[in-house]
């Protein structure tokens, strides 16, 4: 009887510090910081490649090959981004950059852009190809907002996507079209 009670005692010992063990691993791990400090690499080039602009209600896609865009310092935690090719786009600010757990590539937020009107003198080229069953009058663009912004570490290549709808006015017709624009820039490191 003493051995079964003995052999009882060292079972539930062991049962108790294994589930005391157990327990004790349960802590979450200490968070780590990703914050990207050193935003050099966006001061020390230009960014130049394409953007892919499509229209979803005609269905069509250009491609602008002289897209390009650059960073300048704006405060500790931001940077300006001046789209030195597209006048289309003002300058922007990025902020929240992040870089992932192996320097791989990082990320970052780009404010959106406000709605505007684009005169007939304001007009890209490739929206008048677009419609050019009309005289333009203006542009009503609504709200640009961008996503996916990603800076691939290895192929120094900058890529993010904005996203519009547009109402475009004409002269001397009772009709308008619409669309819903998406931008893909493709930028490598210059």
């Amino acid at each position: 009887m003493k051995k079964g009670k003995l052999f009882l005692f060292a079972l539930m010992g062991a049962v108790c510090a294994t589930a005391f063990t157990a327990c004790g691993g349960d802590d979450d791990p200490e968070p780590q910081d990703h914050t990207l400090n050193d935003k050099g690499v966006f001061l020390n080039g230009n960014f130049e490649g394409e953007v892919t602009i499509s229209n979803n209600k005609l269905g069509t896609t250009s491609i602008v090959s002289d897209a390009a865009v650059e960073f300048s310092a704006n405060s500790q935690t931001s940077l300006l981004m001046t789209f030195s090719k597209n006048k289309e786009f003002p300058r922007v600010v990025c902020s929240n950059f992040m870089e992932s757990a192996d320097n791989s590539r990082c990320w970052f937020t780009i404010e959106n852009i406000p709605a505007q009107d684009l005169l007939t003198g304001e007009v890209p080229q490739y929206m008048k190809d677009w419609y050019a069953d009309g005289t333009i009058i203006r542009i009503e663009r609504n709200t640009i907002v961008f996503s996916d912004v990603s800076y691939n570490v290895k192929t120094k290549k900058l890529s993010f996507k904005a996203t519009t709808s547009i109402k475009v006015i004409y002269q001397g017709v009772d009709y308008t079209d619409t669309g819903n624009l998406t931008y893909m820039f493709n930028l490598p490191l210059k």
